[in-house]
């Protein structure tokens, strides 16, 4: 957590007005909504954080927001993707953000980064 202070013009003082830089995420519970995330891809091979090898079907996820072991679905452009789970982190995974895994880095540089809608059909619970 940071502190800040920004200064503004109140009357015929400058007020320094203390502010923090904390963000609160919270996890999304199993559910028919759709809510809106960011997408990359990535296609490393090895364990995921789970300690599953990656496979198709595997996502990198925010714990604070997709715990573990979450089913999830995800609509990139109207198209409905099903049979995802969360199954590893990122150190640039922050938030509403997923990574997908694709079996080879073309796939995955052509995939970028786009807005996708996700929705957890079933929360995960396993640990790290």
């Amino acid at each position: 957590m940071r502190w800040r202070c920004r200064l503004r013009w109140v009357g015929s003082i400058f007020v320094c007005g203390v502010y923090t830089s904390c963000v609160f995420y919270q996890p999304i519970e199993p559910s028919m909504v759709w809510h809106p995330f960011e997408a990359t891809a990535y296609c490393d091979y090895g364990f995921t954080a789970s300690g599953v090898w990656v496979r198709e079907g595997v996502v990198a996820g925010d714990p604070r927001v997709l715990p573990l072991g979450s089913q999830i679905d995800v609509k990139i452009d109207d198209e409905v993707l099903e049979k995802y789970e969360v199954m590893d982190t990122g150190g640039k995974v922050k938030g509403y953000i997923i990574d997908i895994w694709m079996p080879t880095c073309e796939e995955a540089t052509q995939f970028g980064r786009r807005e996708v809608q996700v929705r957890v059909r079933r929360k995960g619970e396993l640990r790290r």
